[in-house]
């Protein structure tokens, strides 16, 4: 199945895990504390963290953009640069509409365009 524009995606970054493991289990340590010396303070400290690591895995998902329509890295089909992978993350919808001329090893050009079915097809020498 060929890759699409719009349903192709950048690899997925998560959170570290490591991080994530001791951020969760810091919540129970400062519950019990809170158990243990009856300051309010370390059931707030507890929410603090809580929240805090649901925010910083919600921002790396968005950074990555991992939410709605996205592009990334996608192959090209047909022509001398066929089968190689090609990141799209850094061209805007006009420069991508218009074509891409790409460098061949061994000197020379090639010309490579959205199709109908949405993916990279060669369609010239550029």
């Amino acid at each position: 199945m060929a890759n699409r524009l719009v349903e192709t995606a950048a690899p997925r970054r998560a959170v570290p895990r490591k991080a994530v493991f001791c951020a969760f289990l810091a919540v129970p340590a400062l519950m019990t504390g809170w158990m243990r010396f009856g300051h309010p303070l370390w059931a707030v400290a507890a929410g603090v963290v809580l929240v805090l690591t649901f925010a910083v895995a919600a921002l790396s998902h968005r950074r990555h953009g991992l939410f709605g329509p996205r592009r990334g890295v996608v192959e090209l089909y047909g022509g001398p640069l066929d089968g190689e992978r090609l990141d799209l993350s850094g061209l805007s919808e006009e420069q991508l509409s218009a074509g891409l001329t790409l460098p061949v090893r061994g000197g020379g050009s090639s010309r490579y365009a959205p199709d109908a079915a949405g993916v990279l097809r060669h369609v010239g020498d550029g």
